[in-house]
């Protein structure tokens, strides 16, 4: 599995983590604080999928970086968390983390502080080698990508705004 790859290629500290991480899961402990936080970075998407909430008519009504999380408050949460067993990050759920250029200082930053597991999910449109190379480099642990299709037909129209030969 991938986790066991991680082991391997982490360490100890990794397998530790997930063990904590498996049993909380599956509630055989409760930890003193939360292992693993999720962040949403951005209320923004390069797409207009229809199954998304940022196709409604509220969503469009963005208003653009200035709701976007903030760094400070980001590195606070780390700060914190950290000493009291955060270990693992998703830096995203419903959004496109691509679309922040800065993503890689949110995934360095956690990782130089102690975060173990750092997960982005993303719909590849704006993942380029550049950008992949700066995400490895800040400690991206795991890149999730969502296509919702298997032919070009379907993926065409789920992903609105996408180009299927691309992704």
């Amino acid at each position: 599995t991938v986790n066991d790859i991680l082991c391997k290629e982490l360490g100890p500290d990794f397998a530790a983590y997930r063990e904590i991480f498996d049993k909380a899961s599956k509630q055989e402990i409760v930890t003193d604080f939360p292992t693993h936080v999720g962040f949403e970075l951005n209320h923004s998407c390069n797409l207009k999928c229809p199954m998304c909430p940022w196709s409604s008519t509220e969503a469009k009504k963005k208003e653009g970086k200035k709701t976007w999380f903030d760094i400070e408050a980001f590195k606070q949460v780390i700060d914190e968390g950290v000493p009291k067993g955060l270990k693992s990050l998703s830096m995203n759920w419903v959004n496109e983390p691509l679309v922040r250029r800065d993503l890689p200082d949110f995934i360095a930053y956690a990782r130089d502080k102690g975060v173990l597991d750092i997960f982005v999910h993303t719909n590849a449109v704006l993942l380029r080698a550049d950008v992949s190379e700066r995400l490895i480099d800040a400690g991206l642990t795991r890149l999730s990508v969502s296509l919702d299709a298997f032919n070009e037909e379907t993926y065409n129209k789920i992903r609105i705004g996408s180009d299927f030969d691309l992704v």
